[in-house]
């Protein structure tokens, strides 16, 4: 049923929280029954992903990316510290969780 998360939740399904970036911030949560087990469910603001490795500070400058502006293949460019970065959109970020998850196949049901 991804599909149908993806059409109601314009391209976000339910991920495990441990793939969600360390600069999501958490709009909502609640705790539910699910056919006897306790689920948590995280609603969290869009937020772009890194890949992982990236150093501290270029992921950093990425939590501050807003993903409804970035476009499939888009490299963005600044400088840190005197150095130049280029990153590019489905290498070395991802415009959510979900587009990371998908193309690393972080989980198999996607």
């Amino acid at each position: 049923n991804v599909s149908l998360f993806e059409n109601k939740f314009r391209g976000s399904v339910p991920l495990p929280k441990n793939l969600a970036p360390e600069w999501s911030v958490v709009i909502r949560s609640d705790s539910v029954e699910v056919g006897g087990s306790k689920v948590d469910v995280f609603i969290c603001r869009p937020a772009v992903s890194a890949r992982d490795g990236l150093d501290e500070l270029t992921a950093s400058f990425l939590s501050t990316v807003d993903p409804s502006q970035v476009q499939e293949g888009q490299v963005l460019s600044c400088v840190i510290d005197g150095k130049d970065h280029s990153l590019e959109e489905g290498k070395d970020f991802w415009v959510s969780a979900s587009k990371k998850a998908a193309a690393l196949k972080s989980v198999s049901w996607m």
